[in-house]
């Protein structure tokens, strides 16, 4: 787990990079591979069989491939708005009304 080969013959396998996660499945030419985190989740350390999805309060800024969580900004808040929206992607602004005074937070 947390390990691939990218060549057939070999006798040890190649540790994923922390950001990625091993694959059960294999690309096109057979080998096995490391996969980046998808976009709301982590990996901190190499090795890692699977990605982690980040803790309420927080969000990755990248597309894919983070090594960590973001905690909501003072005055923001991390989570779906609705149905549509996918949570931990990005922070929002609390609504008029509404406010965060600390970091990490899930609503206001």
């Amino acid at each position: 787990a947390g390990q691939y080969s990218d060549d057939t013959g070999f006798t040890s396998c190649k540790v994923c990079d922390a950001g990625t996660s091993s694959n059960a499945g294999k690309d096109a030419s057979g080998s096995t591979r490391c996969n980046n985190c998808a976009p709301g989740y982590y990996s901190s350390s190499s090795g890692s069989s699977e990605c982690t999805t980040c803790p309420a309060g927080h969000y990755t800024n990248s597309n894919s491939g983070a090594t960590e969580c973001i905690a909501a900004s003072t005055g923001f808040y991390v989570g779906a708005t609705n149905k549509v929206s996918l949570p931990h992607l990005v922070q929002y602004k609390c609504p008029i009304g509404s406010y965060s005074s600390t970091t990490g937070q899930s609503h206001c």
